[in-house]
């Protein structure tokens, strides 16, 4: 009987003093994992589109998250870089905007020139090729 008293208690004290605080900071972990993995996607997706004061702000968020509220310079210039990339990414497609814009006209006007006569189609052909290059 004695024995089977200090076992119970000794499983009690087990539950109430080990596996609910594991299984709390388990939950905790979980939540805080959920989190970050939202304010992560939230960051990218801002830092796809034109706002840089949102994907300034939610990678300060991200970051400070991360680092459980201590934001380090090398987060900040982390962040720099990702706004720099999403610049980057801005001018070249506008870029690819311009050129593609650019061939299109000189294509038309190529066209054009074959229609009318003035260029042959072996002309044509030859600097349809310098265009695309």
């Amino acid at each position: 009987m004695g024995i089977s008293i200090v076992c119970t208690i000794g499983a009690l004290l087990y539950w109430l003093f080990i596996y609910l605080p594991q299984q709390k900071a388990r939950k905790i972990e979980e939540e805080y994992q959920l989190e970050l993995k939202n304010i992560k996607a939230l960051y990218d997706e801002a830092l796809k589109g034109n706002d840089k004061k949102e994907a300034l702000s939610l990678g300060r968020e991200y970051y400070s998250k991360l680092r459980r509220g201590n934001l380090t310079i090398y987060d900040e210039q982390a962040i720099t870089n990702d706004l720099h990339t999403l610049t980057t990414n801005e001018n070249a497609e506008d870029k690819i905007m311009t050129e593609s814009s650019s061939r299109i006209e000189k294509l038309e006007k190529l066209a054009l020139l074959r229609t009318q006569g003035i260029l042959t189609d072996s002309e044509f052909e030859a600097e349809k090729d310098k265009i695309m290059k």
